[in-house]
């Protein structure tokens, strides 16, 4: 899973992800909704997993 994210579009440094038996934890940033999204879809996608928690924060960037 950790490969697919890094694969994706999504700045996968800041997502930590932790699993126990057939369950995933997503924490960590990210920069948008969809990234978040998107996490979670590769995390459901991955083989074997029943259970995705998705406990990342959208961390918004904005230039003044």
């Amino acid at each position: 899973m950790e490969e697919a994210l890094r694969r994706s579009s999504i700045d996968s440094k800041e997502i930590n992800v932790s699993v126990s038996g057939t369950t995933v934890t997503l924490t960590g940033a990210v920069h948008s909704w969809n990234q978040k999204k998107e996490a979670e879809r590769i995390a459901w996608k991955t083989p074997g997993i029943e259970r995705v928690v998705n406990e990342l924060t959208v961390d918004f960037e904005y230039d003044f």
